[in-house]
């Protein structure tokens, strides 16, 4: 797991129903090791003026930790890493030696680099970093970022924001208190193709929108991976599938890289396959989530949707898309968009339109490096817009799948504004009558 430090130069004065079946492994197909109990930290500087720095705190999925970074490089006037945290030696080597990171920016967890933070802080008056990217285990997710906003960071946090519906709302309220720039790692909402999709649908072209059938083949390979063997293979070490899966992807060259510390070699590999996890037979491996899940939902307008997550599929993340409109409908595949017009007739060169939009490199279609991109923009203008959404509409998206899990367990049509206060109620109750809206969390640390 991962925390990067950056800094920027010239820096700027709804009802759901949900039916499942949990249990049968899909197949096999190696996955990361298991998780680490620290994340590593990685930091970004300027190599002209100074400016606010960016800590960043990535996990292993699909080495978006590397791919973040990355850009830093790829855009030095932009921001650069200047401190990486991570518990393995060899990967903590390698980030540090690539990025050039001096000694003083080194350590072995977040704990470490938040107390470096803290006491630059109380000497200074300057943060260690002006934003983190939090990329721990799941579990881990609202420790780190409740820290983080006591330190005034701009975040941008690994999907999902934490694995129960409180520890979401707690950390909504607090980055909202804070008024800190909030960026969620749903990185495929800024892939060029889901722009174009966006672009189409608010354009208002097409009419109202009807219905939405979305599917989400996991993959057998990748189920059997990730979610029999691997890192989320049982709930109470990180969440149900829905929430782990609605928003996680598969990366083919990733399994190799996580499962050992440093370059994988025929001989660590063939180590930790004998001695971990990911050498297990998947019908011999103790994983309890479900490995497929209808979920309908219904929103004020009507309009419907129903998606599909399966593991037992040949693709592998390759969402299949269907938007029924009042006037036209929209077929994707997350490469091409096929846009049929009703208003004009079949045969009418302007009835069916397909767009295939560049697809960029850096994993997700161009949405790992688009995210960073837009993190690192809003962060540089102190503006939440940036990101095309916030800390709120995060949480909602978060406390629909917590409510579509409620339905699963409970047999039951289950309201998601009811749902969020009946949770709120609940946390309202354990802190003794404080609203978390308002003062149960950390305050926000004055911006310097």
């Amino acid at each position: 797991m991962t925390n990067l430090l950056c800094k920027f130069p010239d820096w700027p004065s709804s009802s759901l129903h949900g039916r499942s079946r949990a249990g049968d492994p899909a197949s096999s197909h190696p996955q990361p090791q298991t998780p680490c109990r620290y994340p590593y930290s990685r930091t970004i500087s300027s190599q002209e003026k100074a400016a606010p720095i960016l800590p960043f705190q990535n996990s292993n999925e699909c080495s978006k930790t590397q791919r973040y970074a990355s850009y830093a490089l790829a855009n030095p006037k932009l921001c650069k890493v200047v401190a990486v945290a991570e518990p393995r030696e060899k990967t903590r080597e390698i980030f540090a030696k690539n990025h050039s990171i001096p000694e003083t920016g080194i350590f072995n967890s977040y704990d470490d680099l938040l107390a470096a933070s803290q006491k630059l802080r109380e000497e200074t008056g300057k943060r260690i970093a002006d934003a983190v990217v939090v990329a721990v285990q799941d579990k881990l997710h609202v420790e780190v970022v409740l820290k983080c906003v006591t330190q005034g960071f701009d975040i941008l946090c690994e999907k999902p924001m934490a694995t129960t519906p409180e520890d979401c709302i707690a950390m909504a309220d607090a980055v909202a208190n804070a008024k800190v720039i909030f960026g969620m790692g749903h990185v495929l909402r800024y892939s060029p193709y889901n722009h174009r999709l966006v672009e189409t649908i608010r354009s208002g072209e097409l009419g109202q929108l009807i219905n939405v059938v979305q599917i989400e083949p996991v993959g057998h390979q990748h189920f059997a991976h990730s979610y029999v063997r691997g890192n989320w293979a049982k709930e109470a070490d990180s969440s149900f599938s829905l929430m782990t899966k609605s928003c996680h992807n598969g990366c083919l060259g990733w399994p190799a890289s996580v499962l050992t510390d440093g370059p994988p070699d025929i001989e660590n590999i063939t180590h930790a396959l004998k001695t971990g996890p990911y050498g297990k037979c998947v019908y011999e491996s103790d994983n309890d989530v479900a490995d497929h899940q209808v979920v309908n939902i219904e929103f004020s307008t009507g309009a419907t949707v129903s998606l599909t997550m399966v593991a037992f599929s040949t693709l592998i993340c390759d969402r299949q898309t269907r938007l029924h409109f009042t006037h036209g409908e929209i077929v994707g595949d997350m490469y091409t968009l096929v846009i049929t017009n009703f208003k004009y007739p079949p045969g009418h060169p302007s009835r069916t339109t397909r767009l295939t939009p560049k697809i960029e490199d850096g994993g997700h279609g161009g949405g790992d490096l688009g995210l960073v991109r837009a993190f690192v923009k809003g962060v540089r203008e102190r503006d939440q817009s940036v990101l095309g959404t916030d800390v709120l509409e995060v949480l909602r998206s978060h406390l629909i799948v917590f409510a579509a899990e409620k339905g699963r367990r409970e047999g039951k049509v289950v309201g998601v504004r009811e749902f969020e206060a009946e949770v709120r109620k609940r946390i309202q109750e354990k802190i003794e009558g404080v609203a978390v809206s308002s003062e149960g969390y950390p305050a926000a640390a004055p911006q310097e």
